[in-house]
């Protein structure tokens, strides 16, 4: 398939849905790596510029997920402001936020670990340049029994996500 026909392809499912959905439809950004290709090879769709002419040409709106863009850009070897500044994100309705770590062999991964200071420096950069409706914090079962342990961590990355958005 050419990338024409890939647009083609895509637009014509994003209209088929938008038509049939009785909810407005949001268009989200994937994570490029090899092993998101594995899965699912998304790829020009990763490119700023092709998610952006994808959610204006088909008047939808964007769910901009931070991580994925972090790990899109640790694998290129882009900078995320860079890269996130040229997402439309005059569309976004909804920001996905979480921390993200990296797999077996030290590749980035969407773990959705607790978010860390660099994680909320870029989520007020990013609510500085959007007006979302929604900001959600993604969380993972986690590996222990220790539910008080992962309830104040919830509740610290909640209130630390509260007091940026209140502050906008």
């Amino acid at each position: 398939m050419t990338e024409d026909d890939i647009y083609k392809r895509m637009s014509n499912q994003i209209q088929f849905f938008k038509k049939s959905l009785s909810v407005p439809l949001l268009l989200e950004n994937s994570p490029d790596t090899p092993h998101d290709r594995e899965a699912f090879d998304l790829y020009p769709y990763v490119m700023p510029e092709q998610i952006y002419k994808l959610v204006v040409e088909n008047d939808v709106s964007f769910l901009l997920d931070i991580t994925h863009a972090k790990i899109t850009v640790k694998y290129r070897e882009w900078d995320i402001y860079d890269y996130i500044g040229r997402l439309p994100l005059d569309h976004v309705v909804e920001i996905h936020t979480n921390g993200s770590g990296h797999d077996e062999n030290g590749f980035p991964m969407d773990t959705h670990q607790a978010m860390e200071e660099e994680d909320y420096e870029l989520l007020e950069w990013v609510l500085n340049r959007t007006s979302p409706q929604i900001v959600t914090l993604e969380f993972n079962e986690v590996g222990t029994d220790d539910y008080d342990k992962i309830i104040y961590s919830l509740e610290k990355q909640l209130d630390r996500i509260y007091d940026i958005c209140s502050t906008r």
